[in-house]
């Protein structure tokens, strides 16, 4: 059973910020997977989930409004086979402001599937201010979404909306076929399909520019990178967790203790390392792992427009931290450190928009925040919020209609365990907040 909570008490800050918890929505039988919010010219945001573990499994969205109004459920057709776990994982054409107010329009994609070997993996699109009918399904008849435990994860759309991505593994034999599918996000059709020569054993995490001109796939061989139309421009030797800009100029990437900014060189169609990044001693640690990428990046080259967080974890001194930088000077513009007392303080993950970033935290349950905004210049928060339990999702998106010469307002969403990862028992909370920053 689901729950909504709204909240129209604004809570001040110190520094000026002020915020408006929008809603909470509560589900006792199952775990929120992800969080993803899609800004409409004209009109609000709009937020969508997704769940997984148990039932009911499926896709919600709602409007960005104080009193949380749901527009639309999307539940995954039929039981699943016995003993299998359903999954989703949701997310949004979030900056999608060549869209105007229409209804008809595709902004949000997700990925299903049956978390045993063989079964389908299903990959639809909706408006998610429509009716909750997908507007296409593409089916992959024999998908293994078991051999690795995130393969299913691999689903991104292109920010204005244009391009989707689907990534997984075909069981063959006794191995498999890694895949790698393209769509036109818009009417389902698919692009292009890439397969085992540039993937090798495994079907590895995806993404896109903003405009859906480039596509990046992170194989087992390297991080390969495509134009929109199937074409590879390189493979990168790198893995893990990747972001490219929208101009394909920068390309970061993410692997346990080192992060590194890639810049593309035109003269020889090669990305050449700009910046190796480590997080600096203090606190001084010998375990820390990079775990997540974000970008905000507009095309200027401009030292405060081309940004990119890291978020990192570790074990020594039970902390999370993100650490944003300069794309073109390298230069340091945020070092957060999120509080120390949490025995489970692990697995950040983060977004960007504009000069800001929001992650979410696991955290453990001790009153430690799980939910923080920050801002490129200042090493404070300009927002926190400790939820019950930890966070897997996190969303964020700058209302530039809304801001005004002296106020900047965004919309911040995190999804996850309503109880700490570290703590037995199901349940999710999702949460959504309008957020006003004075420049």
């Amino acid at each position: 059973m689901r729950y909504i909570f709204a909240s129209f008490s604004a809570v001040a800050f110190a520094a000026g910020p002020t915020s408006t918890l929008l809603w909470v929505q509560n589900e006792n039988a199952a775990v929120y997977t992800s969080a993803g919010l899609a800004r409409h010219v004209g009109s609000t945001p709009t937020f969508a989930t997704a769940t997984w573990l148990n039932k009911p499994f499926y896709v919600e969205t709602f409007n960005c409004t104080d009193n949380g109004t749901s527009i639309w459920e999307f539940d995954f057709p039929g039981d699943p086979p016995q003993g299998a776990i359903p999954t989703y994982m949701v997310d949004m054409a979030r900056h999608a402001v060549s869209f105007g107010p229409s209804a008809e329009v595709v902004d949000t994609v997700a990925a299903g599937a049956f978390f045993v070997p063989p079964s389908p993996c299903n990959v639809y699109g909706w408006s998610s201010t429509g009716t909750g009918v997908p507007r296409w399904n593409w089916t992959l008849p024999n998908c293994d979404a078991s051999l690795l435990y995130d393969e299913y994860r691999n689903i991104a759309i292109s920010d204005d909306g244009t391009t989707a991505v689907f990534s997984a593994f075909v069981p063959q034999g006794q191995s498999g076929i890694p895949l790698l599918v393209a769509f036109n996000a818009q009417t389902g059709k698919e692009l292009f399909r890439k397969g085992t020569a540039d993937a090798g054993a495994q079907a590895g995490t995806v993404g896109t520019s903003v405009n859906g001109s480039f596509i990046t796939w992170s194989t087992a061989n390297g991080i390969v990178v495509y134009d929109g139309k199937g074409a590879k421009r390189t493979t990168l030797a790198a893995e893990g967790p990747n972001e490219i800009s929208d101009s394909g100029d920068f390309l970061a990437t993410c692997t346990e203790n080192n992060a590194r900014v890639w810049g593309f060189d035109g003269s020889n169609g090669n990305y050449a390392q700009k910046f190796s990044f480590s997080p600096p001693a203090s606190p001084a640690s010998d375990t820390w792992f990079c775990v997540d990428v974000a970008m905000s990046s507009d095309g200027t080259g401009a030292e405060d427009t081309e940004l990119v967080s890291f978020a990192w974890i570790s074990g020594d001194v039970l902390t999370a931290r993100v650490i944003t930088y300069s794309m073109v000077s390298g230069k340091v513009m945020i070092d957060w450190v999120s509080s120390t007392n949490a025995k489970l303080q692990t697995n950040p993950t983060v977004r960007m928009d504009g000069n800001f970033v929001g992650t979410a935290l696991w955290g453990d349950s001790d009153d430690v925040p799980t939910a923080v905004v920050l801002k490129t210049g200042s090493n404070t928060p300009v927002f926190t919020y400790t939820t019950p339990g930890s966070m897997f999702g996190v969303e964020i998106v700058v209302d530039h209609a809304a801001c005004t010469p002296t106020n900047d307002v965004l919309y911040f969403a995190v999804a996850g365990k309503h109880t700490p990862a570290n703590v037995m028992g199901n349940g999710g909370d999702a949460f959504a907040w309008r957020i006003n920053v004075p420049k």
